[in-house]
């Protein structure tokens, strides 16, 4: 709530979860935006059946209303349009997919400053990089280019009107030039 976005006492802050995440997991948000925000509201979705799939229209809207919105689903809404123009309205959204509380006790109680400098460490690496080289002792051999393409460094803050991520956070990662990618990879389901 505090250090990853920056939750302020006169802020509105939604919770949207289902029923597989509402008991214990969406709970812990609940009850823990309360102590930061003076308004906090949870709404129930119904689970779906996949990642992207649009949250009903009334939430939708809803996500647009609030400063912040943590979106603790089984299905991630990541990328809906609900959740774009809800940043594009100047909120700024946490979604955690099927997130548990072991999950929760174990990373998000972590100092994300040492999580967003090693991301944004990592970032430069892979901007500064020409090319990617993906091996298996299975037989994958792919080379990448990376020229020109810019790494992005999920830090896990999200503390300006309009960001958006993941919880947890802590990665780092860039997109190869289309058609500049040879050799071959081995998909072995063992």
């Amino acid at each position: 709530m505090k250090n990853c976005l920056a939750v302020k006492r006169n802020e509105k802050v939604l919770i949207v979860t289902d029923k597989k995440l509402l008991k214990q997991e969406a709970a812990v948000f609940f009850e823990s935006a309360k102590k930061y925000a003076k308004e906090v509201t949870l709404v129930e979705i119904s689970t779906g059946i996949e990642h992207a799939e649009e949250p009903p229209e009334n939430v939708a809207e809803m996500m647009k209303m609030f400063d912040v919105s943590f979106l603790v689903t089984f299905y991630s809404l990541s990328h809906t349009k609900a959740r774009l123009n809800a940043c594009q309205n100047g909120a700024r959204v946490a979604s955690l997919p099927t997130i548990t509380r072991e999950i929760i006790l174990r990373t998000l109680t972590i100092d994300y400053g040492e999580i967003a400098a090693l991301s944004k460490k990592i970032a430069a690496i892979q901007t500064n990089g020409k090319k990617a080289v993906l091996t298996s002792k299975n037989g994958t051999n792919l080379t990448m280019s990376l020229v020109g393409r810019s790494a992005i460094a999920d830090t896990g803050f999200f503390t300006n009107p309009g960001d958006f991520g993941n919880l947890p956070a802590g990665e780092a990662f860039i997109a190869p030039v289309e058609g500049k990618t040879n050799g071959v990879i081995i998909f072995d389901d063992c």
